[in-house]
């Protein structure tokens, strides 16, 4: 259990990036979601529709969810591609909120203001995290796991460290 304090987010994304790397899958639709957005990138990022889609929440729930999540709450920008591969391979708010804080602490960790597919490449070389994994790293970030428990990646001011 982490404490609120300014580097409580860097202190969970460390412990999530052992975790990732001891349990990485290649499943088949995360392959393909990752090299349809790798490949289409530049076309992605000239389609104004879809970054009006992204920033009203139109049809694409998660995706929407984490661009208008890193623009509100992060310091790097990132490319449609990333919104569109990340929140189609997330299936909640919750692991939006954990691939965000974890890329927050990638782009800190690697000096980089703007996250685009080459850089998911290097983040998850070795796959993305299964959902077993993203459960356990879920739980982990809970601020009081025996009560209600507020979510250590919804406090802004845990991520001091890393901006």
């Amino acid at each position: 259990m982490y404490k609120i304090q300014p580097n409580s987010i860097e202190c969970w994304a460390r412990d999530a990036e052992k975790l990732f790397v001891q349990s990485r899958s290649f499943e088949s639709e995360q392959i393909e979601i990752f090299m349809t957005c790798l490949a289409g990138e530049s076309e992605l990022e000239a389609n104004s529709k879809l970054k009006k889609d992204l920033e009203k929440g139109r049809n694409l729930v998660l995706p929407s969810a984490f661009y208008r999540r890193v623009k509100e709450c992060h310091t790097y920008t990132v490319s449609l591609a990333v919104c569109l591969c990340i929140g189609g391979m997330a299936s909640s708010f919750g692991e939006v909120a954990i691939f965000t804080n974890y890329l927050q602490y990638q782009a800190f960790k690697h000096k980089r203001k703007h996250v685009d597919m080459d850089f998911i490449s290097i983040c998850f070389a070795e796959g993305f995290p299964t959902k077993e994994v993203l459960r356990k790293v879920w739980d982990l970030q809970k601020v009081d796991p025996a009560g209600c428990g507020d979510n250590l990646l919804d406090y802004k001011e845990c991520q001091t460290s890393i901006r």
